[in-house]
Parts: C-alpha cells; structure tokens; sequence
C-alpha cells in the first residue's frame, strides 16, 4: 500500500489527510497494523525460501511476534472495520487497510499450510503455532557421552554394480550417438566430430549420475536407543528404536528402509545387512539401553564342529557351527542357515499381535548368528545365561553340556577339544588373544 510506504519513508508529516485523519481516529492502532503487516511480510518472505526451517531458527522472533501480534489484533480490527463501513463506495483509506491485510494474512497462511503440507485450518494464531511447533523444533544431535554406539557409517561413493550398469549402458550408447552424429556432419569432419561429441555427452552423464547418488547419501549413528541419519541434503531424523515394530526393518540391496512413524529411507550404505541386522535385534526390549562395560563378560565365541573324540574333523568337508563358552556351560549352535531368525523369535518376547505367526512378523531381514551371538555380550552376565538356556530349550538342534559332564583338551593355543561320552566338540581357537579368554573360562570350569 501507497499510504504505508509514504507513512515509513516520511513520518506522520508527509502522510495524506485522510491518513492523518484514519490514523488519529484509531489512536494507536494502525501503528498496530503497520507492525503486523510487516511482520506477515517478513513471516512470507521466510517461507518462500528453500531454507526457510534455517531462516525461523535463526531468527525466532519472527514466529513469536506475530503470533503475539495476535492477540491485539481483534480490538484494532473491529474499530478498523467500523471505520470502513462509514467510507462511501468502501475506497477509503480503512477499506484499502481491510483489503491489504487480508491479502497478507491469506498469502501467510496458504505460505504455511505448503510447508506444513496441508490445509490452512483454524485461526492464523492456531496455523502460527503449529509451523512453530514444526519449524523451532530442536534438531537431533549425533551421540555424545553415555550412548553406546553400536554402528556407525556412511556413504561417498555410489555402489559398484551401479557404475558397472551406467558404462554398460553407455557402451551401448555410444556407437548410436557417434553414428548419428557422423551422418549429420558427414566426412573426415564428421567421424572427428563424433568422437568429441561420444566423449563430452559421456562425461557430463557421468557426472551427473554420480551428482544424482552423491546427493542422496549421508552418514548415520545406531546406539543402543536410537537410529540417526543426516542425509547430504536436508536436516538430520532419528527414530528411536522402542517405537519399532514387527516387520518395520527392511533390507533392499544397500538400502535399509524403517517404518513405523517415523520412516527412514538410509541408501547407498556400505555393509548396509549389518544395520539392518542390528536394527532388527535391538529393537526388541530384551537388547534395548545395552551398554559396553569393561572388562568384557567372560564369554568366548568360537568355530566349532561335531566329530568323534580324538579325531581332527575335516574342514573342507564337514560345516561348522558355532559354540559359546561361558563360565557354567558351553552352547553349540549348528550349521543350519535359517537358525538365526528361529533363534531371535525364541529368544526375544514378540512387539506385535500375540496372534499371528512369527514368521508373518518378521523384518524382512536376514540376521546371521554369529551376529546375534556377538550382541548377547553387551547384555548383564545374567540376562546372557537365561537368555543362551532358552535358546538351548527352545530348539533340539542347539548343544547345551555343562562343565561336570566334560573332558576338554587344549592343543597349544590353535584348537580345543570337549569331550563328552562318545561326542566331541571341536574348536577352532583363531589367536592368542582367544586363548586367553578360552583359558580363563575353564579356569572356571575347573572350579565347578
């Protein structure tokens, strides 16, 4: 409007009569709506930017005056209004005020309901709260002091297979693209001119491929309670894992996808299975808030195999599984490559319907044994008890003998032997460092 742009540049001085006159009739009130509209101006310019969560962080005081601005402003509106209905024709200088700041406020609001990706229901106060309570709201920090972090990652690079399927496609394309551009220039200048043009039409999809992954990627923290993303591009998300369900983790190529209700869509993640994994088993309530402590339980995870006592089975030959040696038993889980989702199910209480099959529940994730075994160990020495004989109840296959039972031999520091009766487990001991800790649980046994 003419009037307040003349009002701000020259003072009360160079206004019109008819302002002066709308002005002092209002006794304060259009310095009211002056300020108002100001603020929906600056409010909508905020909006219209890319960055416009950045603009109302930066400066909070956008939100929050304007929405204290209306509190005042139904007194000043209705004396505004009053003063309308006296103008003849309604071109007065209060119509022209009635009909600006009414353009403002529904620019303002049909600005917030876009970003708000909705409709522009209730009062602009109500519409100023809700962008508020979106806009202002703290960002996720990655983890500080106290979380235990139990994977944490990123992506630069586009995975292999895609660049392999970019040139394939482009060793295709590239005889057509120099071909057709040898046609149309013909000559020695045209096989010239299809060389440059199969090069500088390559490049730039190249680039603009890798662009394309590059900007789609990001870095991510999994703790003990939460997941973390910050993408390349746009702020950082978390979900909390006790807010997952059943069937909620997915697993696509190197891309993990959560549900639930916050979705998360991690791409292009290198080693992407053992997030997925990890999210599936810590999920559960059993492994949720676990923290590392030192020193280490007295745990020991080896390569085992079934054979006959005093024989060195054949490696090449017979499959292994895995054993667990704990101070009061050993636990040996056999080769068998759809034990690990049986086993998390029977270890773990279901999140979802009593009613329906476990299978039905399931991530669709594959979790690998030797994983899950690894994560018992950030469990209490107590809970990793239960939780290893439940597991030896729950299914026939899996070999729980107690230390009374046995007779084990130890062979330097490469292999171990447990005998019992007319079977054996035999192990594989990888280092120096295993032995020692396969050294110390028998310490123990020799005590029961």
């Amino acid at each position: 409007m003419r009037e307040k742009g003349g009002a701000a540049a020259g003072g009360f001085e160079s206004e019109r009569p008819e302002m002066a006159d709308l002005r002092r009739q209002l006794e304060g009130g259009l310095e009211v709506l002056e300020a108002c509209s100001a603020r929906h101006r600056e409010l909508s310019a905020a909006l219209q930017r890319r960055d416009w969560k950045e603009q109302l962080r930066q400066a909070p005081g956008l939100l929050s005056d304007a929405l204290r601005a209306e509190s005042s402003l139904p007194e000043v509106l209705a004396r505004l209004q009053r003063r309308a209905e006296r103008e003849p024709d309604r071109e007065g200088p209060a119509s022209r005020w009635l009909r600006s700041l009414e353009e403002e406020r529904t620019a303002l609001s049909r600005h917030i309901a876009r970003r708000l990706s909705g409709r522009a229901e209730g009062s602009l106060a109500d519409q100023l709260g809700r962008l508020g309570a979106v806009a202002l709201k703290p960002l996720p920090l990655p983890p500080g002091e106290g979380e235990t972090v139990l994977l944490e990652g990123g992506s630069r690079w586009p995975p292999f297979s895609h660049f392999m399927l970019f040139f394939f496609s482009w060793s295709f394309a590239v005889p057509l693209v120099w071909v057709w551009v040898r046609v149309r220039v013909g000559g020695y200048a045209g096989e010239e001119a299809a060389a440059w043009a199969a090069a500088w039409v390559g490049v730039p999809l190249f680039l603009l491929v890798y662009a394309w992954f590059f900007l789609r990627s990001g870095h991510y923290w999994l703790t003990s309670e939460r997941l973390l993303w910050k993408p390349r591009l746009g702020e950082p998300v978390q979900v909390a894992l006790s807010s997952l369900g059943d069937g909620e983790v997915t697993l696509a190529s190197s891309t993990v996808m959560v549900g639930g209700r916050v979705k998360m869509t991690l791409r292009h993640v290198p080693g992407a299975w053992k997030l997925a994994a990890l999210l599936s088993i810590h999920r559960r309530p059993e492994f949720r808030g676990v923290a590392r402590r030192e020193p280490p339980p007295s745990m020991v995870i080896l390569t085992m195999y079934r054979s006959p006592p005093g024989e060195t089975p054949d490696m090449e030959s017979v499959m292994s599984g895995l054993g667990v040696l704990r101070p009061g038993f050993v636990v040996y889980f056999p080769p068998r490559r759809n034990l690990a989702p049986t086993l998390l199910d029977a270890l773990t209480v279901p999140t979802g319907s009593s009613s329906e099959p476990a299978w039905r529940s399931r991530d669709r994730v594959e979790v690998p044994t030797s994983l899950l075994l690894e994560q018992l160990q950030l469990l209490p020495e107590e809970r990793i008890d239960a939780l290893l004989r439940k597991a030896a109840e729950s299914n026939l296959e899996i070999v729980l003998w107690e230390p009374r039972e046995l007779i084990w031999n130890v062979g330097g520091s490469s292999w171990l032997e447990l005998v019992r009766g007319e079977e054996a487990l035999w192990g594989s001991v990888p280092s120096w460092a295993a032995h020692q800790h396969v050294g110390r649980v028998l310490q123990h046994w020799r005590r029961e």
